[in-house]
């Protein structure tokens, strides 16, 4: 059901069904689209809480409160982008002061063994790669939300 376009691609409206799922993980919040929508990288932005700096931080836990009531991406994009590549504008791989940037999608958040968690992706040097981030982390200015723009 995928129609390739130049950096924009559809995204079914199987976004329902979080398309990472690991055996113990369960899922404690998963936004949903309803109907597919047409995913175009100029009609998303990052989201950097005030606190994120280069020396300054927030917590996971405090920035998901913050982040209620934003239009964030949920992890079957994480998963659409990482199988089309081609999507992902060259200046996500870095920040402006040339650190490895690492973009949160925070529509779907996570439980394992008592601890939430939300996923990332991030450049490694040679290619997209997804991870994990514990809520009871810290995020920093290379650490914004992927929200779509209003």
């Amino acid at each position: 059901m995928k129609k390739e376009l130049f950096g924009e691609f559809w995204l079914p409206d199987d976004s329902d069904t979080p398309c990472i799922l690991y055996e113990g993980w369960k899922i404690i919040k998963h936004v949903s689209y309803g109907n597919s929508f047409l995913w175009n990288p100029n009609q998303v932005e990052f989201y950097i809480h005030p606190k994120q700096t280069k020396t300054t931080a927030i917590s996971g836990n405090e920035l998901l409160e913050h982040l209620q009531g934003e239009n964030v991406f949920n992890a079957n994009v994480l998963y659409r982008l990482l199988n089309n590549p081609k999507a992902i504008p060259n200046q996500w791989k870095m920040d402006d002061k040339d650190y490895f940037r690492y973009i949160y999608f925070w529509g779907t958040v996570y439980e394992y063994e008592g601890k939430k968690f939300v996923l990332c992706m991030f450049w490694n040097g040679a290619c997209w790669q997804w991870s994990i981030a514990w809520l009871s982390g810290i995020w920093m200015a290379n650490d914004p939300a992927l929200i779509k723009k209003m």
